[in-house]
């Protein structure tokens, strides 16, 4: 017997912060997120020494296209 593995990503499965290790789950490379913390100010958390990004910007932005947006408005 197979067992399928579950795919769907909601909100549920997603930390309301998300570090570095969460983001490379989420298909966001270790290169990118540094560089979204460095642009986008909004959505950055930082506690101690560590970084964060708000799971519910974050989401809004990859809605809108992330950086595609940023390209077009230029």
């Amino acid at each position: 017997m197979t067992t399928k593995a579950h795919t769907s990503i909601s909100t549920e499965n997603i930390p309301m912060l998300i570090g570095v290790k969460n983001a490379l789950r989420l298909g966001i490379t270790k290169n990118n997120f540094y560089s979204i913390i460095h642009r986008y100010d909004y959505m950055v958390v930082v506690i101690g020494d560590r970084y964060f990004l708000k799971r519910d910007d974050l989401l809004a932005w990859l809605a809108q296209g992330g950086d595609k947006c940023r390209k077009e408005a230029a």
